[in-house]
Parts: C-alpha cells; sequence; structure tokens
C-alpha cells in the first residue's frame, strides 16, 4: 500500500492530493508467445520478437483500473467472469494486438479459456511518463486473477488539490525531503515506497527540453551543411559561367537568341543543384524508414509536421541559392554579349 506509506512519511500527502489510484502490476502464465501463437502479425522489426515470445503479459484487476479510469473521470468498465480487456497505450502493440483481437481474441488464462471483451483497446495512460509504457495488459475480473501471480510492479497515480503550477513544487519537496532525496539520487531511493517518480510537470520539461536539444541539433548540422553545399554549388556554377562567356559569345553569333541563351544557362544550372538534391532526398527517404520505426517504438510522436517544416526550409534556402545563381549568373553575361 503505497499511500499509506506515503500518508506515514509526508505529512502534507492528504493537503497536497486529491485523489490516487494505485495500479498493481502481475505476471502470470500468460506470454507474449501465447498471443503471437493465435495472430499472424509481424512486429516492427525494432522489436525483438524471439526474446518477446517468453515475455510474461501483465495482468492488472478490473477494480484497479477502474480505479484508475475514475481518477481521469473516465466511466468504469464491466466485465464477465471469462472476460478480458486488452490495455496498451504503445502505438505499434496496439496494431499487433488489434491483430490478436480480429484473429482470435481467446487465450488460456491460468487453466480458463478466456476470451477478449467486444470494447477493442483500451488506451488509457498507465502513468505520468515522457513516453508511452505499456506495450500490453490484460485486464482481468477480480475473481479470474491468477492465484500464483507474482507482483511484478505497481504505479501510484495523483491527482493535486489545487492548481498543478502551484502544488507540484510543494509535493516534490515534502516527498524530497520525507525521503532525504535530491537530484542525484531522486529516481533511486533506497526502498519503498518507490522507486522512480514523475510529475507531469517534469514530463513537459523533459520533452521541451528533449525536443529542443533535438531540433537545435538537427537544425544546427543539417542547415549548416546545406548552405555549405549550396554555397559550393553557386560558386562552381558562377565561375564556369565567368569561363563560358565566349561559349554563350559564340551561340549568340550563330543565331541563339537571348532567351535561348538563358533557357540554356538555367537547365545548366538546374542539372549541377538536381544532382546533389536527388542523393540527399534518397538518402532521406531510406533514413524515414528507421525513422518510422524509432517513432513507432516510442509512440504517440508526431513527425510530420517537423518534416514538413524541414522540407519547407530546404526548399526556401536551397531553391534561394538555385535562383540567386542564376540570376547572377544571368547578369554576368548578358552585359559582355551585348557588348560583342
Amino acid at each position: 500500500d503505497m499511500v499509506a506509506a506515503l500518508e506515514r512519511d509526508v505529512p502534507e500527502y492528504s493537503e497536497y492530493v486529491a485523489e490516487d489510484a494505485q495500479v498493481d502490476f502481475y505476471y502470470g502464465d500468460v506470454t507474449f508467445g501465447d498471443v503471437m501463437a493465435v495472430t499472424d502479425y509481424e512486429l516492427n522489426s525494432s522489436f525483438n520478437a524471439d526474446s518477446m515470445r517468453t515475455s510474461p503479459v501483465t495482468l492488472v484487476s478490473l477494480s484497479q483500473f477502474n480505479a484508475l479510469r475514475a481518477l481521469v473521470g473516465e466511466p468504469p468498465l464491466t466485465l464477465a467472469g471469462d472476460e478480458f480487456i486488452v490495455w496498451c497505450d504503445f502505438g505499434e502493440m496496439q496494431d499487433f494486438f488489434n491483430a490478436f483481437l480480429a484473429q482470435s481474441g481467446t487465450l488460456n488464462i491460468n487453466g480458463t479459456k478466456m476470451h477478449a471483451s467486444g470494447g477493442g483497446i483500451d488506451t488509457l495512460a498507465a502513468e505520468t511518463a515522457s513516453f508511452a509504457m505499456n506495450t500490453g495488459t490484460l485486464i482481468l475480473p477480480d475473481s479470474a486473477m491468477p492465484a500464483n501471480k507474482v507482483l511484478g510492479y505497481s504505479n501510484l497515480n495523483v491527482m493535486y488539490n489545487g492548481s498543478r503550477d502551484d502544488v507540484d513544487t510543494l509535493f516534490t519537496e515534502s516527498i524530497n525531503q520525507a525521503y532525504a532525496l535530491d537530484e542525484n539520487n531522486r529516481d533511486n531511493p533506497d526502498g519503498w515506497p518507490f522507486t522512480r517518480s514523475m510529475t507531469a510537470v517534469e514530463a513537459y520539461g523533459q520533452a521541451i527540453g528533449l525536443s529542443t536539444v533535438i531540433a537545435y541539433l538537427a537544425i544546427y548540422i543539417g542547415f549548416v551543411l546545406l548552405i555549405t553545399c549550396a554555397a559550393i554549388l553557386a560558386l562552381q556554377q558562377l565561375s564556369e559561367a565567368a569561363d563560358n562567356i565566349v561559349r554563350y559569345s559564340l551561340l549568340e553569333n550563330i543565331g541563339a537568341d537571348q532567351s535561348m541563351i538563358n533557357k540554356a544557362l538555367f537547365v545548366q544550372i538546374g542539372i549541377y543543384f538536381i544532382f546533389p538534391l536527388a542523393l540527399a532526398i534518397c538518402h532521406t527517404l531510406v533514413a524515414l524508414v528507421v525513422v518510422a520505426d524509432v517513432v513507432a517504438v516510442l509512440g504517440h510522436i508526431q513527425i510530420a509536421m517537423p518534416l514538413a517544416m524541414t522540407v519547407a526550409l530546404a526548399i526556401v534556402v536551397y531553391g534561394g541559392y538555385f535562383l540567386m545563381t542564376y540570376l547572377a549568373s544571368r547578369s554576368m553575361i548578358r552585359p559582355r554579349l551585348r557588348s560583342r
């Protein structure tokens, strides 16, 4: 009982916490291999399917799950004695369990044949975390929980008594003081009642910090390389245009008008700019396959908007260098052609 321990050790606990719900995750005799055996869905390559086959699927009692649902304002669920609910908020694993529900939906749990309820997968977040954490849990009626179950871990979720911005710091400080925690051992306290803690404020802070660092590095490195490549191409083509003034003059002498010369110049510069861009696009498409796998593993990360912004930035910068190179080359050639 984590709440009992916190109320005993933290005098201000009931003052800062309005509601709480503890969820105990147990291990039984059901493994992911049992689920894989009744579905032909192939997991993402980022998962080690062979090692997952022997990994147990966690079990949670319906009463505790309903207490968690009540904590976030969701109505309680009901189950018959031979029914279970699949609980998962992990993106890739949701597809796996959806395939299981569509193709079978039946498992042998503690010697009893049980089937999934008709409500589909429940995607309620199991805890406050930076990423989706629940790769798959079966919600069982309390009476169907196996007698030989083994406790894997427990989560305690709390709702503050007041504004998050006002209470979060006070609550965290009271926890740290009660268990003599600091920044160095915040996630590794010595024993009961918890081994890791995270508040919503901390989760938001971590997410923003991580996104900022990744975005800065990606934009800085990518932008520098993009400008370097475009600048080198621009200088090379400007030098090429200066060296080819005599050749363009010869084209004019044999009857080519200015528009034809401008078109030839545009095509020449365009070819030089397009080939490196085509290679970069091929490399990006291959890399996106890997990125998509990583995003699927992390879950609930939207990359469409950052990807669109990156493409738009690349078009503006690279296209701008191309356009300026063409205009500068054209202006360099025109006066000399007329003077000849």
